[in-house]
This record gives C-alpha cells, structure tokens and sequence, in this order.
C-alpha cells in the first residue's frame, strides 16, 4: 500500500510528479516531487463544508509514504530549481497557513 495515512483536511497535495533524469533524453528517474498547500482559515468565521479536525498543519513523510521512497527527503524551492534543507523521512514538517512546501523523494 504506498500511502498509508490520509493527509489532514487543511492539507492538499498539489502535485506529485515523477522526475525526468535529462532534458534532452526524457526517462522517468528515482525521483519524485511532491507539492503540499496548507489551506488558511480565521477564527472568525467557520470554514464551510470543512467537518474534520486538523493537526496544525503538521506532516510526517514517513507516516504518509511509509514503504514507497526512501529514508531522506529534500525540502526545495517551489521550481524545484534550488535545494533546501535534506532531512529525514520520520521529520515532522510544520506547513504555515497559505503556504506551499516543495519536497524531493528517492526512491
């Protein structure tokens, strides 16, 4: 089963995409990318059709893809372009409200 967790309900993935290993020679590579958006809401007003609870925003990839990609993961710019921070699978990341966190699997 490769995703073994449902994401919280302000959490949503905007992209998981395979990886090409060279531009000129288009081949799937070890790689993946994988685009989250944390939906923001005011406690002012109740978000409408929203009936789950959520975890502050707070993701683990190892609970989400336990068995599918390998232990590190790189979090990245947007474009994919440029590396951030590498860590660990079993990290938890903690997406901000409104934001859209880029990440790097290997298989």
């Amino acid at each position: 089963k490769p995703v073994d967790k449902d994401l919280p309900c302000d959490i949503h993935v905007v992209n998981l995409r395979t990886m090409i290993t060279h531009p000129l020679v288009p081949a799937p590579s070890d790689q993946a990318a994988l685009i989250l958006h944390r939906q923001g809401f005011t406690s002012a007003y109740r978000p409408l059709g929203m009936t789950c609870a959520t975890n502050g925003g707070k993701i683990s990839m190892d609970e989400l893809f336990p068995e599918l990609y390998s232990t590190n993961v790189k979090q990245m710019s947007l474009s994919l372009m440029y590396d951030g921070m590498k860590m660990e699978k079993s990290f938890t990341v903690s997406i901000q409200p409104m934001e859209l966190y880029s990440f790097l699997l290997t298989r």
